[in-house]
C-alpha cells in the first residue's frame, strides 16, 4: 500500500498540487457560500445532531476560524478523495486510468464540491476510502481489523449524510451473492464499531423527536405523486456528471477491465441509488447532489471498463472541460448574463457585513433567514441568530437561548412582509446577495 502511494504521488503529485492551488486561488475572488457558512455556525456549537443533518460535517469545521479555514478544509478533503480514488482505480485496473485529469477537471460533480462545503464533500471522501478498504479486505476476507474499518466508515457515512443508507443497502444486497458472501463471516466486526459511532446520534434523535431524520424523509419523500419532477431529476444527473464526458465514456463499456465483484458493486450502486431517487422524484423535487454516490458509481463503472479513448471521446471531454472552466471563471468573477446566476451567492457577503457593522455597531443584531444570519456570523465574527419568522424552521430554532425577549430593541435584517409583526422604530432598504431586504430597528414581539 505504501509503495502504491509513493508511486502514485511520483506520477500524479504535480497534478494534485496544481488542482489544489488552482482551486484555492479561486477563493481570492470569492466569498464563502451561505450553506458553507451555515455548517460553520453549527460547528461553533458542537452537538450529536442538528436540525436537518447528522453532525460529522459540522464537526470537521470546528478547527476553522473563518472563511478561509472552511475553504481550506474543503479543498483538503477533495484532494484526499482524489488520492484515494486514484489508488482504487490503479488497484482494480492494474494501471493508471485513461485521461484521469481531463475527466476529473471536466466533472461538475467535483468542481461544485470545490466551491461550497457541504456534507457531500466529506461523504465523497468516505465513499472512496470505503471502496479502497473493501478492495483490500476482499483480498484478505478473514481480517477482522479490515472488517472493523469498514464498520467505522459505514458509521461515519451515516453521521455525515443519511443517504448513506442506500449505499449500505447495496452492500447488504451484494453480500447475498456468491462473490460477496464473505462479508457475512465478519458481520459482527462491521456492526460493533458502526453502532459504537451511531448510538450517541441515535440518542440525540430520540431526545429531539427524530427531527433531522424526519426532516430529510419529508424533504425527500413528501408531497403528492407527480411526474413533473422526474425530467428535472434526470437532466440534473446528466449535468452533474458532465454531459459530454459521460457520452464520451459510454462506448468503452463493452470490455470488462475490472473484477466481477466491482462490476456488480458499481452496477448496483448506480441502479439502486438512481432508482431510489427516481422514485423519490415522483413525490418531491430531488436536488442534483443527493444521488452523488450513484453518479460516482456510474462514472467509475464506465471509466474502469474503458480502454484508451479515441479522438471523438477526447474531443468531447475537451469541450466539456472548456465549458466548465468558463463556468468556474464566471463563478470567481461573474461575466455571463445568466438569469438565475449561481455566482451571486459567492459574492457580496463581506461587503454586506461591513455595511451592517458600520450601521449597527455592536448593537443586538438578528436576521430572518439562516443564510444571511450565517454569513454575518462568519464575517462579523459574532453570533447573529436567525429568527425565522414566517419562514421555514432550521437549526436556529433549536437554540432558544439565542432568541430575544419580548420588548427587546434590536436590529433585524428581514423581508418587508414580516415588519407588521413587530414595532418598527426605523427602517431602510438593504441590498444583499439574496436580493433586497430591510434593515429595521424594531421592538420585538412574540407571535
Amino acid at each position: 500500500m505504501h509503495a502504491d502511494l509513493r508511486d502514485l504521488l511520483k506520477r500524479h503529485g504535480p497534478w494534485l498540487v496544481f488542482w489544489f492551488l488552482a482551486h484555492l486561488g479561486l477563493f481570492l475572488w470569492m466569498d464563502l457560500h451561505p450553506d458553507s457558512a451555515y455548517y460553520w455556525v453549527w460547528s461553533r456549537r458542537p452537538a450529536w445532531g442538528y436540525f436537518d443533518h447528522p453532525p460529522l460535517a459540522a464537526w470537521l469545521l470546528r478547527v476553522a476560524s473563518g472563511a478561509f479555514g472552511v475553504f481550506l478544509i474543503n479543498q483538503l478533503l477533495i484532494l484526499f478523495a482524489l488520492v484515494f480514488l486514484l489508488l482504487w482505480l490503479i488497484r482494480v485496473r492494474g494501471e493508471d486510468p485513461p485521461l484521469f485529469w481531463p475527466v476529473v477537471w471536466a466533472l461538475p460533480l467535483l468542481q461544485a464540491g470545490t466551491l461550497a462545503y457541504t456534507p457531500d464533500t466529506p461523504f465523497l471522501l468516505e465513499l472512496v476510502v470505503l471502496m479502497l478498504l473493501v478492495e483490500i479486505w476482499r483480498t484478505s476476507p478473514e481480517s477482522r481489523s479490515l472488517a472493523a474499518g469498514v464498520g467505522v466508515l459505514l458509521g461515519a457515512m451515516v453521521l455525515t449524510k443519511y443517504t448513506a443508507f442506500p449505499v449500505i443497502a447495496v452492500l447488504l444486497a451484494l453480500s447475498l451473492t456468491p462473490s460477496w458472501r464473505w462479508v457475512w463471516k465478519q458481520a459482527v466486526w462491521i456492526l460493533l464499531p458502526a453502532l459504537f459511532l451511531l448510538i450517541p446520534h441515535g440518542l440525540w434523535l430520540v431526545a429531539h423527536q427524530g427531527i433531522s431524520l424526519t426532516f430529510q424523509l419529508k424533504h425527500g419523500l413528501g408531497g403528492g405523486w407527480s411526474v413533473r419532477w422526474l425530467p428535472e431529476y434526470l437532466l440534473g444527473q446528466w449535468v452533474v456528471l458532465g454531459p459530454l464526458t459521460v457520452l464520451a465514456l459510454i462506448p468503452g463499456a463493452k470490455a470488462r477491465r475490472i473484477s466481477v465483484p466491482w462490476d456488480l458493486w458499481l452496477r448496483w450502486m448506480t441502479l439502486g441509488i438512481y432508482g431510489f431517487f427516481a422514485w423519490s422524484s415522483l413525490r418531491h423535487r430531488v436536488e442534483a447532489n443527493w444521488p452523488m454516490a450513484a453518479s460516482l458509481a456510474l462514472l467509475l463503472w464506465l471509466w474502469s471498463r474503458r480502454e484508451q479513448p479515441g479522438s471523438v471521446a477526447r474531443t468531447a471531454i475537451g469541450i466539456n472541460l472548456l465549458l466548465l472552466l468558463v463556468l468556474l471563471g464566471h463563478m470567481a468573477h461573474p461575466f455571463l448574463p445568466l438569469r438565475k446566476d449561481p455566482a451571486r451567492l459567492f459574492h457580496g457577503w463581506k461587503s454586506l457585513a461591513a455595511k451592517v457593522e458600520h450601521r449597527v455597531g455592536q448593537s443586538p443584531l438578528y436576521a430572518n433567514q439562516y443564510q444571511i444570519a450565517a454569513e454575518l456570523s462568519l464575517y462579523l465574527k459574532r453570533m447573529v441568530p436567525s429568527l425565522n419568522r414566517m419562514g421555514r424552521p432550521n437549526q436556529y430554532d433549536l437554540w432558544p437561548d439565542l432568541r430575544p425577549d419580548p420588548g427587546d430593541t434590536l436590529w433585524w435584517i428581514t423581508e418587508p412582509y414580516t415588519l407588521p409583526t413587530v414595532t418598527v422604530l426605523a427602517v431602510e432598504t438593504l441590498a444583499t446577495p439574496m436580493g433586497p431586504r430591510v434593515l429595521a430597528r424594531v421592538v420585538w414581539k412574540e407571535p
